[in-house]
């Protein structure tokens, strides 16, 4: 399972920002949310 869609949406273009930590690179609380919600609704 891809979390593509969950940080930047079904067309991927969408901006992640909100959901990165201060690096960048990594999930804030509010991207592990979003992961969190792709995985149940996968599920």
């Amino acid at each position: 399972m891809s979390t593509g869609p969950a940080f930047k949406g079904a067309d991927r273009t969408g901006d992640p920002t909100a959901l990165l930590a201060a690096d960048g690179d990594h999930p804030n609380a509010a991207g592990h949310r979003a992961i969190a919600e792709a995985i149940y609704a996968a599920g």
